[in-house]
């Protein structure tokens, strides 16, 4: 199998309302055409997956540097 990866090196995390889905959010990686959509199941699954990408986001290191995460 193979498997891929979502760069969230200076990524943009956000709710979205595609096709009117709700729990919905979009992962925009920087530099990156593509935009990745994620359908929850309820409002607590959603945030939690939000936050713990956006824990990934701020633990993952480019030498020193730390990512900031906000939330939109």
């Amino acid at each position: 199998s193979t498997s891929k990866r979502i760069s969230l090196v200076n990524a943009e995390i956000s709710e979205s309302h595609m096709d009117k889905k709700s729990y919905a959010f979009r992962i925009k990686p920087r530099n990156h055409r593509r935009a990745f959509y994620i359908h929850a199941e309820n409002e607590l699954e959603q945030n939690n997956w939000m936050q713990a990408i956006c824990f990934a986001k701020a633990a993952g290191r480019l030498g020193d540097n730390s990512q900031a995460c906000v939330l939109q």
